[in-house]
């Protein structure tokens, strides 16, 4: 019954193991490269539909029976294998030659469902692998499946450092030489010697053609985001790609430059892009110091109208234009904390000598680490914290919602900043002005609640707002603004005529008296036409100001669309695999091996909810400790690592360990896993992310080996169901198998859009407490499977 397979058990684990490791590499290899083609939320499109081709693989191989039983097992699970390797190289190729724009257009959306088409097929081939290689184990399932997590645990540690050496595209070329070597794992029969050389030259030609296709520039990025891509500098790591571009001469870089100032601008500039989407300068340091002085005709200049910037901590400094203007009004000290190491290192190395060595400088301390992280673990306290149009709207590789500032601006986040304030001290925000204003008066209400928090009294007398062009700034005072404050900034807004939103004591516009001003700030919020309430921690979705309800509103947007279309293309994408899951999938199965569930061998609908639900439920669990554990580590990129490899090195453990349980004593023994995990689960959601922050400052070991410590039993309880369920169904049909891992497969995809939708609509800890439902149901559908099941006559 699929225990007796030509195939040794360690050649079956070994390239299981591979593959998936491929198959990870490649799925968050994609995700970058098409946060830069296109925008995040598109890369999630992508990605989505992509992975729907390991159910597809699945279920052509429960389809197909008999074809997927002809020929040795280790012949087809080569082929396919090496298939799959191929085809990843050579998407990469084809992919970098697509110009995708942004533009909604009969001809981009042929361009999209070609991409989704392609990036499909090597996905298809990796599921037949999967599936094959699952049915042909059997009840040796436990074995091969702790491979294949331990395999995707792997591949996603080893991402990081790739993707930084190689860059993403390159990176695709290392997954498909894994699927090559998984190939050669499986082996091909002696007998057949044409087919062990031209495999072979094959697998070879996977792991030395990529180096050379780099220096040919065939993995280049020449188009991005609908514009020719003409770059002096190019870095990848896991949750960015780092270009730069020389800027025109004399021209400002941002909007937020006075009227008043009607000269070139005396200094030039490099513009690190980030993924095609976000910038920031780097200014040249000039002999004459006076050639700076057009930066205090800003808007960011506003601050320093109220306090003296003795002390400054800039939050995403990026080029350091911030930290030059800090400088220019007499910081005598500035913390910088950038997120990205590569900007850091862009600055530091390729531009030292142009920018002045700024991040070297004795007055200047940068900070690799996300801010919020940097700030939780910070006892000083400062003049002036910054925070200057800090987003990239880029993918990280734990998701597409996953930004990496998004925890910047939360509540909790807003009262570490106000705390880290010298009395009288100053927080300015500055962010993009939309139509109907949507972004900056959140500000507003996240200091109104911060501040009340803190215990503020008149928390009206702690805000100015002012506004140029389309850009908006907010200051944020600890203390409630003295007379001379607000007089000396209204001068300054006058003598550079920028708009005052919001002074105490007028003058003023419409949201933003009210959001500083009503006492009754839930009213305002709930009767806004956006969401503008406060996000919080545990539901920090800041730059998504649609409510859920609204969502199709986004398509009428005049402005401000790409901050809220990813949600919109979320539940698309959960729409679209759901439909592609019934027409593609289930009604086919139902269709031509309908026999095995009409002669009521097996119970279809604990079936399907067992391994739908796991699929469901281990994304519902994931991606809010993801999240969580971003300010602990100070780096998505770390948070992934260590957060995903333990839950999967756990799940490795865990479907090991079952090879040893008694077929009648496995039922209770899930409950007491589900009991188990419930428990871990309670304690990680008891911490919150301020006390998490408390390790900011410990070395990067000492914080993996705790939340390994923490998340590691989690993963061995989840790793317990996936092979309880297959032993389960082995003896009725083995080739149930491959339906299976295909419903498990397109459900992880349908469960990480739900776990971003009850984020969105509730929060994370919410997901966390679904998910653990999810769970209740998958045991209760395996004591109903398990009862339910007939052994089948033959086999």
């Amino acid at each position: 019954m699929g225990s007796s397979s030509d195939v040794p058990l360690n050649r079956l684990a070994g390239g299981v193991f591979l593959v998936t490791l491929g198959s990870l590499l490649a799925e968050l290899s994609l995700t970058r490269v098409f946060s830069v083609l296109l925008w995040y939320h598109f890369a999630f499109l992508v990605i989505s539909l992509a992975l729907v081709g390991l159910s597809a693989g699945a279920a052509s191989v429960f389809v197909a029976p008999r074809l997927s039983h002809r020929g040795p097992a280790a012949f087809r699970l080569a082929a396919s294998s090496l298939i799959g390797g191929l085809t990843t190289a050579g998407l990469m190729v084809l992919l970098l030659r697509f110009r995708m724009t942004e533009q909604v257009s009969a001809g981009m959306l042929v361009r999209i469902v070609a991409v989704c088409v392609l990036s499909a097929v090597p996905f298809y081939f990796i599921g037949v692998v999967t599936s094959l290689a699952v049915r042909e184990a059997g009840t040796r399932v436990s074995v091969v499946y702790a491979a294949d997590l331990f395999g995707a645990a792997v591949g996603c540690v080893a991402f990081v450092p790739l993707v930084n050496v190689l860059g993403a595209p390159l990176t695709m070329f290392a997954a498909g030489a894994a699927c090559g070597l998984a190939s050669a794992a499986f082996g091909i029969p002696a007998d057949r010697r044409g087919l062990r050389v031209l495999h072979l030259a094959m697998v070879v030609a996977l792991i030395v053609l990529g180096p050379f296709a780099r220096r040919a520039g065939v993995l280049t990025i020449d188009y991005a985001k609908g514009r020719p891509r003409h770059d002096l500098v190019e870095r990848w790591n896991s949750f960015s790609r780092i270009a730069v571009w020389k800027h025109p001469s004399g021209e400002p870089f941002t909007r937020g430059i006075s009227d008043k100032w009607d000269r070139p601008i005396p200094i030039e500039k490099f513009i690190i892009d980030i993924d095609a989407g976000a910038n920031t300068p780097i200014l040249e340091a000039p002999a004459d110091p006076q050639k700076l002085d057009y930066l205090r005709h800003d808007l960011t200049s506003l601050p320093f109208a109220l306090v003296d910037p003795a002390e400054t901590l800039v939050i995403g400094p990026g080029g350091g234009r911030d930290v030059v203007l800090a400088l220019l009004f007499g910081a005598k000290k500035v913390t910088a904390a950038e997120i990205n190491r590569e900007v850091v290192n862009v600055v530091r190395n390729d531009f030292g000598g142009f920018s002045g060595h700024l991040y070297d400088r004795n007055d200047v301390e940068l900070v690799v680490s996300d801010g919020r992280s940097f700030i939780l673990n910070d006892r000083r306290q400062y003049d002036v914290i910054m925070l200057s149009l800090v987003d990239t709207f880029a993918a990280s590789a734990a998701g597409a919602m996953s930004l990496t500032e998004n925890l910047l601006y939360t509540r909790e986040a807003f009262e570490a900043y106000l705390r880290h304030l010298k009395p009288g001290g100053v927080l300015a925000l500055t962010r993009w002005l939309w139509t109907p204003e949507r972004e900056t008066v959140r500000i507003v209400t996240l200091g109104r609640e911060a501040l009340e928090a803190l215990g503020a009294e008149e928390p009206e007398r702690h805000f100015v707002v002012a506004s140029h062009s389309n850009l908006g700034s907010v200051l944020i005072s600890r203390s409630p603004l003295t007379d001379g404050q607000i007089s000396r900034a209204r001068e300054r807004i006058e003598a550079l005529a920028f708009s005052p939103l919001y002074l105490p004591g007028g003058p003023g516009a419409e949201p933003f008296i009210q959001a500083a001003t009503t006492r009754d700030l839930a009213g305002f919020c709930a009767g806004y036409p956006f969401d503008i309430g406060a996000p919080t921690d545990n539901r920090p979705f800041f730059f998504f100001t649609l409510r859920l309800g609204d969502l199709l509103r986004v398509l009428s947007m005049p402005e401000g669309r790409a901050q809220n279309l990813g949600v919109l293309i979320v539940v698309v994408v959960a729409l679209a695999v759901l439909g592609m899951t019934v027409a593609f999938i289930l009604v086919p199965l139902w269709l031509l091996r309908g026999d095995v569930l009409r002669e009521r061998r097996l119970p279809l609908v604990p079936f399907v909810l067992y391994f739908c639900g796991l699929g469901v439920g281990f994304m519902l669990l994931e991606i809010p400790l993801l999240q969580k554990f971003i300010l602990f580590f100070g780096q998505p990129s770390a948070s992934l690592s260590v957060v995903l490899f333990s839950m999967l090195a756990g799940g490795g453990l865990g479907s090991f360990w079952t090879r040893r349980w008694p077929g009648p004593g496995t039922a209770r023994r899930l409950v007491g896993a589900g009991l188990a995990a419930a428990l871990i689960l309670a304690g990680l959601t008891a911490v919150s992310h301020e006390q998490l922050g408390w390790f900011a400052g410990w070395p990067f070991a000492a914080k993996a080996m705790l939340a390994g410590a923490a998340i590691l039993p989690l993963g061995v309880c989840l790793g317990t169901f996936f092979p309880s369920g297959v032993r389960a169904i082995v003896g009725v049909d083995e080739n149930l198998v491959p339906w299976a891992v295909g419903l498990n497969a397109v459900a992880s995809v349908l469960g990480s859009v739900l776990a971003m939708i009850i984020g969105i609509a509730a929060g994370f800890r919410e997901a966390l407490l679904v998910g653990l439902a999810v769970y209740v149901v998958v045991i209760v559908s395996f004591f109903v499977l398990r009862g339910g099941s007939v052994p089948a006559r033959t086999c």
